[in-house]
Parts: C-alpha cells; sequence; structure tokens
C-alpha cells in the first residue's frame, strides 16, 4: 500500500512538472483585429502542399469588405510567390491556411474568384472565428433539451427537370431520407 501511494505521488509530481515545462514553452498565438489592418499591409499564409512541408507565400491586403461574410468582415487579400505560381493560384485545400501579418495572426484564407486566377481572395478574420468559442454549448442553455424536441429538420429543396411524374414520385421517395426535397422545374 505505501510502494502504490508513493507511486502515485512521483507520478503526479512528474504530470505537474511536465505540465508547467509545456505551458512555459508554449506561446499563445498573438492575434492583430480587422480594424487594425490597413490596404498595403504585408504578410505571409502558411500552407502545406507538398508532403508534410510548411510552406509560405506572401500576402498584400488591398482592402477590408465591411460585413461581407457570414461572420462579418472579410480581407481582400493578393496571393503570390513561388508557391501560388506553382499551384496556378489559390488551390483547393489552402482554404483555412493561417495568414500572419507583423507576427500576428490576422485570419485564414477563405475564398477566392475564379475570373483573378485565383490570385485575389478573402481572409476570415480570426476574431470572427474565435467568436465561436463563447458560443454557448448545449448543457449551457437552460431547457435546451426541452425546444429540441420541437425542432425539425428543413428539408434542402433539389430543383430536377426532364422527368416524368412517375420518376419525381421515384426521387421525392429515395432522397427524402437523406432530406432532399426533389421539385420539378422548368428546362431551358
Amino acid at each position: 500500500m505505501n510502494i502504490l501511494r508513493r507511486f502515485r505521488r512521483v507520478a503526479a509530481a512528474m504530470t505537474a512538472a511536465f505540465c508547467c515545462l509545456t505551458a512555459f514553452s508554449v506561446q499563445a498565438e498573438t492575434f492583430m483585429s480587422v480594424k487594425d489592418v490597413q490596404p498595403g499591409m504585408t504578410g505571409y499564409a502558411k500552407t502545406v502542399a507538398h508532403g508534410r512541408k510548411i510552406e509560405t507565400f506572401p500576402v498584400e491586403v488591398l482592402g477590408i469588405m465591411k460585413n461581407a461574410g457570414p461572420s462579418g468582415d472579410l480581407i481582400l487579400a493578393k496571393f503570390s510567390g513561388p508557391l501560388i505560381e506553382e499551384s496556378g493560384g489559390i488551390a483547393q485545400g489552402m482554404s483555412g491556411s493561417p495568414v500572419y501579418i507583423n507576427g500576428k495572426l490576422v485570419g485564414a484564407v477563405a475564398y477566392g474568384w475564379s475570373f483573378t486566377k485565383s490570385r485575389m481572395g478573402m481572409i476570415t478574420p480570426i476574431e470572427d472565428m474565435v467568436k465561436l468559442w463563447n458560443d454557448p454549448t448545449k448543457e449551457e442553455i437552460p431547457e435546451f433539451n426541452a425546444r429540441e424536441t420541437q425542432l425539425v429538420p428543413i428539408a434542402t429543396p433539389l430543383m430536377a427537370s426532364g422527368f416524368d411524374s412517375l420518376s419525381m414520385q421515384w426521387m421525392k421517395d429515395k432522397l427524402k431520407s437523406y432530406n432532399f426535397q426533389p421539385v420539378d422545374t422548368a428546362s431551358a
């Protein structure tokens, strides 16, 4: 019994020491607010394009698009450098790549346009992303479980044309379990 207590104390002390050392060695990211971002500022984004190697590419802020995103402002930016040239622009999979200006995390690559050859795009500001951390969880909302029973899934309309009524009914029956609602529309 004495040996077990001693082992637990040593294990607890070692765990506490490891946690303290880890806490001192890891630094939190410093954020830059979107209100501090100005056109002409330059920075870089990080992504993985080859294997596991983290690569960077230059970013230049072109402007702030007020209330253009689903959660607030978006930062309009131009992306450049050898990696962007090699990939032909912002490639699928670069979404979520963190963007830094003056060593501070500004946000993440989120959107691009095909008419610009994907050299221009939008950055979702980090301050809008961290707002999600403050959304209440199910357990924090009083009487959530009572209200949850009153919620119903909303079907997604699926436009279809060129089908006869028998085929449309077959699709409605088959897609109902996937929460799709086929709708007969006019064809061009």
